[in-house]
């Protein structure tokens, strides 16, 4: 298995966690898991949108396109319908230059109904917002990264920002980045970053069988269920090391499940 560490220069590292022979390990939090797995399918879901839109979007007027900037967006009305909303953030305020559409049959159509100005602005300001205090990371380690938002049922945003697939087809994990904004997108509000101390990558270039270490922790982080879920048609089986569980998903004959296993204990 290929791979390779880009280290970052941050004043503290988290220290990996082991266990000894003796103790005990603590139930598998199943609660937890389903919250966050589910979460993590969402995820997906709004990133294969957001590859068929943008697929669409190159058959549109180019001089649109130059107009769009880092605050498009993904959605999902009261009817489970998505929408992908192409634009730009600018002066307070966000214009929508394309406004998609997602049918049942994954086929994207250009529309002109319109969306709440107010709602679209919150989403992108809230991911203008991220965009300002993700940058310096990302121009320090000039890598892709993805963004997703969803409005909460309080109003608020949560915005998640992921390493994306790079263009040496390298998929990285070991970092992520998540901020909720309040119901105007102005002000964070909630802070539950995570990151391991260096980012990892693996070579998406053969099926083959690999393990994330995330040993440290308790539970998975959101951020390793999407690399699971995202990337498995690539791999044989991803696994995730937590410090008592292994995490991944199985194929069974087409469709893909999430198992866990209690891992060997440390000698």
């Amino acid at each position: 298995m290929r791979k390779f560490a880009i280290t970052l220069l941050f004043s503290m590292l988290l220290a990996g966690a082991g266990f000894s022979q003796t103790a005990e390990v603590p139930a598998f939090d199943s609660t937890d898991f389903a919250v966050k797995s589910k979460l993590a399918e969402w995820l997906v879901s709004y990133n294969q949108v957001a590859l068929i839109t943008a697929d669409s979007l190159r058959s549109q007027n180019s001089a649109k396109l130059q107009q769009i900037g880092k605050e498009w967006f993904c959605f999902q009305d009261s009817n489970s319908v998505w929408h992908a909303v192409y634009g730009r953030f600018r002066h307070g305020s966000y214009n929508v230059l394309f406004h998609f559409i997602v049918n049942g049959n994954n086929a994207a159509y250009l529309t002109r109904s319109r969306l709440d100005s107010s709602m679209v602005t919150s989403y992108a300001r809230a991911l203008y917002t991220a965009g300002r205090i993700i940058k310096p990371l990302q121009d320090t380690l000039k890598m892709n990264m993805v963004r997703f938002i969803r409005q909460n049922e309080d109003k608020t945003f949560t915005v998640w920002i992921f390493p994306g697939l790079q263009p040496e087809g390298y998929a990285i994990y070991g970092g992520e980045f998540v901020y909720t904004f309040s119901a105007d997108g102005k002000k964070v509000v909630g802070n539950s970053s995570y990151f391991s101390g260096k980012f990892r990558a693996v070579q998406v270039d053969r099926p083959q069988e690999i393990s994330l270490d995330y040993s440290e922790l308790q539970q998975p982080t959101i951020g390793s269920l999407f690399f699971v879920w995202n990337y498995k048609p690539y791999f044989t089986r991803i696994n995730i090391q937590n410090a008592h569980y292994t995490i991944t998903a199985i194929n069974g004959g087409g469709a893909y499940f999430w198992a866990h296993f209690k891992r060997k204990k440390a000698k």
